[in-house]
């Protein structure tokens, strides 16, 4: 099933308003593909994301499977999240373990 990753982004800005985030979805070889958090909340936790987004109603679907901080994400010249350079930076950091 196809989630809304802008959809998810916002569920996780209500829970971590105060950080600057952006939800990536890259290959998974067991199910095709996961949720990544990349997120400059330093204390968010994926058992704490999964009991919020579970009181909001939503299916773990929408759960991201990893939770990566970085003080401060890839950010475009307008402030928005940059998803290129946040996908790159995961990427490279996965190729190095």
């Amino acid at each position: 099933e196809m989630v809304s990753l802008t959809a998810v982004e916002q569920e996780l800005d209500l829970l971590y308003p105060d950080a600057k985030q952006g939800v990536l979805a890259v290959a998974d070889e067991k199910k095709g593909e996961k949720l990544i958090l990349i997120t400059s909340a330093e204390k968010a936790t994926i058992a704490d994301i999964q009991q919020y987004l579970r009181s909001r109603g939503l299916s773990d679907l929408w759960f991201p499977k990893e939770v990566v901080y970085i003080k401060n994400p890839p950010l475009l010249g307008s402030g928005k999240f940059d998803y290129q350079s946040a996908e790159k930076l995961y990427i490279s950091s996965v190729d190095k373990m």
